[in-house]
């Protein structure tokens, strides 16, 4: 009998045992469980918030990108050739009295260089540009039973602004510099001058491809006196030029 009641009080004990690990058991589980969980949902936090963080970071360096190349330019060289009419009207020679500047239509030959920046959002256009021309002979001044003639060159910088339609292109602009003008009386050289001068600038490009271009510009020159022309004692003033120009010309945009 004393067997049976210690084996049934073993028996007991042995249950409390198992049940005490085993609730145990279950708390360190739960704790684990509960650890684990906090942990996996603190990394998801910091992974969403670094994802957003990204996103954030990715449209901006888009945006900035983005606008970086809303603005185009390339440098460009041109070369063409047109014709002008020179006339200048307020000219003298002392001792003497007033001469004028007469002329035909010459061919003119020019070159250009410059840089053209182009907005593709709003399709304006700009360039800032050096500008060569010899304006060629057939220039003479009225003096009487002398047979005179003026070789006129130009150089001018020049900026336009325009609005770029599909190749089409627009533009009116504005270019300051001086011209030269040499003058020969009867074969003979009488002097080289230079004068300043501005001129109104209109024109038209058509863009090829990528790289080439087409123009057609007008500018009208408008020059400063020129003085210091000697035909013995006799000195020669010409006076304030004024040169319409019409240039065609084919470019090449690097």
């Amino acid at each position: 009998m004393n067997k049976i009641k210690k084996s049934i009080w073993k028996a007991i004990g042995c249950g409390f045992l198992c049940v005490g690990l085993g609730l145990g058991f279950s708390s360190l589980k739960a704790q684990e469980v509960d650890s684990s969980s906090l942990s996996e949902g603190d990394e998801i936090a910091v992974g969403k918030d670094s994802d957003a963080k990204y996103q954030e970071s990715k449209k901006a360096m888009e945006k900035a990108g983005g606008e970086a190349k809303r603005i185009v330019g390339a440098w460009y060289i041109a070369g063409g050739a047109g014709t002008a009419f020179v006339g200048a009207n307020d000219g003298f020679v002392n001792p003497g009295g007033p001469i004028t500047v007469n002329t035909n239509f010459s061919t003119v030959l020019g070159v250009l260089g410059g840089y053209h920046w182009l907005d593709t959002e709003t399709h304006l256009a700009w360039t800032v540009e050096a500008e060569g021309a010899y304006i060629g002979t057939g220039h003479y001044l009225s003096l009487p039973n002398m047979n005179t003639a003026l070789n006129i060159g130009a150089l001018m910088v020049n900026g336009t602004v325009g609005y770029h339609i599909g190749n089409f292109e627009p533009y009116v602009g504005f270019g300051v510099g001086a011209v030269v003008v040499n003058a020969e009386v009867a074969s003979a050289n009488i002097g080289t001058n230079w004068a300043f001068a501005f001129q109104p600038i209109a024109g038209v490009r058509y863009f090829i491809t990528a790289h080439w271009l087409a123009a057609a510009q007008f500018e009208w020159i408008w020059t400063d006196t020129l003085s210091g022309y000697n035909i013995g004692a006799t000195q020669v003033t010409i006076g304030h030029a004024m040169i319409p120009l019409g240039l065609l010309a084919i470019g090449y945009a690097f």
